[in-house]
């Protein structure tokens, strides 16, 4: 995984990327049984966005 970001370290703004460390960390704390509440949730906050990334929970 480390590999990847350093590959992709250019194409990657360092804020997203901070972004993306704070939120893991906070997804990382969510109890197992309210992981698939987080994900109903962010799919219909931002499922234009998924669509257009192709990324599929």
């Amino acid at each position: 995984m480390i590999n990847l970001f350093e590959e992709l370290s250019e194409l990657i703004d360092e804020d997203e990327l901070n972004d993306y460390k704070k939120a893991k960390k906070v997804v990382e704390k969510i109890p197992e049984n309210e992981v698939e509440e987080l994900c109903f949730t962010v799919e219909s906050l931002y499922g234009d966005v998924l669509k257009e990334f192709e990324i599929k929970l």
